[in-house]
């Protein structure tokens, strides 16, 4: 019995420190990369970090194809004139030629136009990277947590 109890907490000590390993500096890298183009605005090479077959999934599971995810998010960059990212990498596993990255992401857009205020949104899940041409980009995100809060609309004045 012992035994049993000490290799299944080997087991669960070891699934752990799988995930807990340090992210790759090429990996970090490409992340400083992405916050400096979303904070630019700049949708063309904010598109260039995902694959061709790029997936997200949300929380509830549901899968968004690359086309899909980059039509919403166009949208959202056209309409925002200041785009203030914060990205923390918690933990990387690496696999298969490819790299698990854990992370906490927070983006603050502040619209422009007839949509004024500050969209805030917070994610929280893991990335899949894999090396495409000379380039890491892309290949999954799947979401354990995915919030937006939209700016409050004006309240309309009173006439007299």
């Amino acid at each position: 019995m012992k035994f049993r109890i000490i290799c299944s907490i080997v087991y669960v000590g070891s699934s752990v420190a799988a995930f807990a390993a340090p992210v790759p500096n090429a990996i970090k890298a490409r992340y400083k990369e992405l916050v400096g183009v979303i904070r630019k605005l700049d949708f063309p090479a904010f598109s260039a970090f995902f694959a061709d077959d790029f997936t997200t999934v949300d929380p509830k599971g549901k899968s968004v194809t690359r086309a899909e995810m980059m039509k919403e998010l166009k949208g959202m960059f056209d309409s925002s004139s200041k785009a203030v990212p914060k990205e923390t990498l918690l933990s990387a596993k690496s696999h298969d030629g490819m790299v698990d990255v854990k992370f906490d992401f927070t983006l603050a857009m502040t619209g422009k136009g007839k949509h004024p205020g500050v969209t805030k949104i917070h994610e929280v899940g893991t990335d899949t990277w894999k090396m495409v041409g000379k380039k890491w980009v892309f290949i999954k995100t799947v979401d354990t947590k995915f919030d937006v809060v939209m700016p409050k609309a004006a309240k309309a004045s009173k006439s007299k």
